[in-house]
């Protein structure tokens, strides 16, 4: 047993409220290196104490680590816990004293883990939507322009390509105008970038956050978008950009003009006054020097209350669903808690959506964030499919993928916003080199995968678009123009998404993750039905045999542990008849059974026999929904 691998604190991912009385427990440990877990506890003012045992199910496993889970449950709400870990019939105890054989009853009171109160707020958990969204983010600027008369000065001819200060004229009254098309496509949740008052086309330098940017419109536009995306079933998330202002914002061109006399000097970090904007600016800006972009100081109490303030207005005036928040990790975290007590006060449901570009498990234990858009997954999944350099082979991508699912509470990993591009990436089609057969089976993967799918808008008809400002072109509205068959493939996996509870609300189990095939499989399973979901990554036709994944030892990288311990109720998951409800065809590849020839799409795994076989071609995905 390799005890430096083993590790728990009664705190952040490791013990979290999951209920009003219950406590969510993980245990990491060295990748198949125990048998069995089992959590004892108690309450942790009993005498003598009543000991009550709980099996733990091996749910996870990284490239180093398995993770151990359980959810256990006390009236009193006072936990007090130790772990009995097996290893080849010798037991372990494990607590925060250490590890022991043994550990008498007198001791064991200071020996073992507590975790002293549990506190419970409704306000804490995701709002419950979260999971099942399918996120569509529209960049206003450049979507459709449905008021001419709004129009800023110099706007260039739609579809032209966009430079850095560029405009297009798209607006609000253009986003009604093509709510047909967001409906038809059955999104349930759209994004939009900034929409108040700001010089630039992309409005991440607000001037006035209390006005709606008039060549965006008006209140009562804005107010009409949100009321019909709702009468369509689509939720509504604004971006909030509180890390920094406008150089136009009224607060900081006063300490322009009157300097460190001005009421509002401690709301900016300045150098040296008097302030100078042009060349370096000599006060505290957005990265690296940029004078159009002053930096909040968000610890000042004036600079809270105004801007959470504001966010209170519109939450409550256009009846917003969500709140994205742009450079999130940079604000103090006491605005953030603060902002969440007040946004959730005026509606439970409402989602906060941080912009963290790298691991953000200090912002997701309940008291600032309810999820993040997912930065370390796009990298790591657009380095794999792209195969850049350092290139990355399957089975590091699979024990990634481990580590991520396992980086924050198990509650936030659903609602976590998949994407592959956004307003400042490089379009996914770009991305991959314009290779449409792996934008497809890579949409596959994101539709399947736990997590919120993400799609930038234009990606479902095939636009492309490199960096920055590249990527934000105008949207291509001539249908002559669109890829017709991407777009049936987005629409197919957003209506199986919708109608599978499995994919968005269901449990995943990695069973093979083949590296010189290039394989991947997993289950994805619910109280409502069951899926298994195949992948070939590589360039070459596969066959694919149930016996490989479903048990030891024919499969060393399967997660047998999990069929043999705790979980055991993976292995009646998977056996069963299963028809094939998705498929990838990108090569000319088909996804079969060993009965292709008779014309079934069905498979039947477990029983006495064995020997069901799944053919993949290149770049093919296939996806097979339990038949009960």
């Amino acid at each position: 047993m390799n005890r430096h691998a083993i590790y728990h604190e009664p705190a952040g991912i490791y013990a979290w409220a999951a209920g009003p009385e219950s406590l969510a427990v993980m245990l990491r440990a060295g990748r198949a290196d125990i048998d069995s877990v089992t959590i004892a506890y108690a309450d942790r003012h009993e005498h003598p104490r009543n000991w009550r045992f709980s099996v733990m199910n091996a749910v996870d496993r990284d490239g180093l680590y398995e993770y151990w889970t359980a959810t256990i449950s006390l009236p009193t709400r006072r936990f007090a816990y130790y772990f009995i870990l097996m290893e080849n019939g010798r037991e372990i105890w494990y607590g925060e004293g250490g590890f022991a054989e043994h550990v008498s009853p007198d001791a064991i009171w200071r020996w073992n883990f507590q975790y002293p109160y549990l506190w419970w707020d409704d306000k804490d958990a995701l709002p419950y939507w979260a999971q099942e969204a399918i996120v569509y983010e529209i960049f206003p600027e450049r979507f459709y322009n449905g008021d001419p008369l709004n129009d800023p000065p110099n706007v260039r001819l739609w579809g032209q390509l966009p430079e850095t200060q560029s405009f297009f004229g798209g607006d609000l009254r253009g986003i009604i105008d093509k709510l047909d098309h967001l409906e038809w496509l059955g999104v349930n949740c759209l994004y939009l970038t900034p929409i108040f008052s700001a010089p630039s086309n992309h409005k991440y330098d607000t001037s006035d956050y209390y006005k709606i940017d008039p060549h965006f419109g008006d209140p009562q536009t804005a107010r009409e978008l949100v009321t019909q995306c709702h009468q369509r079933g689509i939720r509504v998330v604004l971006d909030a950009v509180f890390n920094h202002s406008g150089s136009d914002f009224a607060p900081f061109q006063d300490v322009v003009r009157t300097g460190r006399d001005s009421p509002y000097a401690a709301w900016f970090n300045i150098y040296k006054y008097p302030i100078v904007a042009s060349g370096a600016p000599n006060y505290e800006t957005f990265s690296c020097g940029i004078a159009s972009m002053p930096k909040l100081m968000t610890d000042q109490p004036a600079v809270r209350e105004y801007l959470i303030q504001a966010a209170e207005y519109w939450t409550r005036e256009l009846a917003v669903d969500g709140w994205r928040l742009d450079v999130a990790d940079e604000v103090h975290p006491d605005f953030w808690r603060e902002f969440r007590t007040r946004i959730k006060a005026i509606n439970p449901e409402c989602l906060i959506i941080g912009e963290v570009m790298h691991d953000a498990v200090s912002f997701l234990t309940g008291d600032q964030f309810d999820t993040v858009m997912h930065y370390p997954w796009q990298h790591l999944c657009v380095d794999f499919l792209t195969k850049r350099e350092p290139q990355i082979g399957l089975e590091e991508f699979a024990d990634t993928l481990g580590r991520l699912r396992q980086a924050q509470r198990s509650s936030v990993t659903p609602a976590l916003w998949n994407l592959f591009d956004s307003h400042d990436r490089m379009r996914i089609l770009t991305a991959f080199s314009g290779k449409r057969a792996l934008v497809k089976l890579a949409t596959a993967f994101q539709f399947m995968y736990p997590g919120v799918p993400f799609i930038y808008y234009g990606d479902e008809i095939g636009m492309e678009g490199g960096e920055d400002p590249d990527c934000r072109r105008c949207m291509e509205w001539r249908q002559s123009e669109w890829d017709l068959e991407l777009l049936a493939h987005y629409r197919e996996l957003i209506k199986l998404r919708r109608e599978k509870s499995a994919f968005s609300r269901g449990n995943f189990a990695q069973l093979l993750a083949d590296g010189k095939r290039g394989v991947y499989v997993f289950v994805r399973w619910d109280d409502a039905g069951a899926a298994l979901c195949l992948f070939n990554f590589s360039d070459n036709p596969v066959v694919v045999a149930a016996a490989e994944f479903l048990a030891p030892p024919n499969a060393p990288e399967v997660l047998s542990q999990m069929c043999q311990r705790g979980a055991g109720a993976l292995g009646e998951v998977l056996t069963g008849s299963y028809q094939l409800c998705f498929s990838v065809d990108a090569e000319g590849g088909q996804a079969s059974d060993s009965a292709a020839a008779l014309g079934t799409r069905s498979i039947v795994i477990g029983g006495s026999d064995q020997s069901c076989q799944i053919e993949l071609g290149p770049l093919c995905s296939a996806v097979f929904e339990r038949v009960f």
